[in-house]
């Protein structure tokens, strides 16, 4: 009988490298056409926006007062921004583009980048913003389906809190659209009191690295099947296959690895 031993850490090394030229094209692309309806919340009529539109909320028995405005004093590029306004510590007031138009026609298995740059001021210790992707199926006849839970994206917590009021930031998020989207939707949100604005929103094709800022998704490496390490003979091939995951997707690679070491057992 013969056995055989691999060091893992070489497996590893060997499928991290196999990996890159395995991205689907488009994955990591350069930032390209924006395809959001009014990205920089120029157009509207009368103290509406053009595809956009506004919801404030609160737990449960508690008043619902926050408010939003389309704002025209601030703003990060041209004359306008979305501003949110939440009067107390049970506020949450949420901007969205789920409505008409708004709505972003997407390519099932398409992975997109969704960013926002965001300013707050008066807001408290702890307090905390989200921007979360999600998808539907949007009919023939306009009738709205929403994709399960678990095919939405949302920035970390960590990246959802303050550092610092009056400065614009960027908040961005990366999704890969599901085999049965049709559309793309997204909400941001300010928790608790203060006032937030929001300005030049983008969904591009790919992953936009540098809005992302500038690291790829991590990957996680796993074995998926055990080897086989009790061959029939010495120089039979030694498969490993491996499953890498980054948060996008989910891949399978088989290596056909050569013999380091190997003994006989009587």
């Amino acid at each position: 009988m013969c056995a055989r031993t691999l060091s893992l850490s070489w497996i590893a090394i060997i499928a991290v490298a196999l990996m890159l030229p395995c991205a689907s094209p488009g994955d990591d692309a350069p930032a390209g056409e924006n395809l959001v309806a009014n990205p920089s919340i120029e157009e509207g009529a009368g103290d509406a926006p053009a595809d956009w539109r506004f919801w404030g909320w609160a737990a449960e028995g508690l008043p619902r007062t926050s408010t939003g405005v389309w704002d025209r004093e601030v703003a990060r590029t041209g004359e306008r921004s979305l501003k949110i306004v939440n009067p107390a510590a049970s506020d949450v007031g949420t901007w969205t583009n789920r409505q008409g138009d708004g709505f972003i026609p997407v390519e099932p298995g398409q992975v997109y980048t969704a960013s926002a740059w965001m300013m707050v001021e008066a807001v408290e210790p702890g307090q905390f913003t989200n921007f979360r992707v999600g998808f539907c199926q949007i009919d023939a006849d306009g009738e709205i389906t929403y994709l399960p839970a678990d095919t939405r994206r949302e920035i970390a917590p960590a990246d959802g809190g303050f550092a610092e009021a009056g400065a614009w930031r960027r908040l961005a998020v990366a999704a890969r659209a599901p085999a049965e989207a049709t559309h793309l939707g997204m909400d941001i949100d300010l928790h608790g009191p203060g006032t937030a604005w929001i300005d030049d929103v983008a969904v591009t094709r790919g992953y936009d690295i540098a809005a992302l800022g500038g690291e790829p998704p991590a990957a996680e490496i796993t074995i998926a099947r055990d080897p086989d390490l009790d061959p029939p003979s010495a120089d039979a091939p030694l498969s490993v296959t491996f499953r890498v995951t980054n948060g996008l997707q989910a891949r399978e690679l088989t290596l056909e690895c050569e013999l380091l070491d190997y003994w006989f057992l009587s």
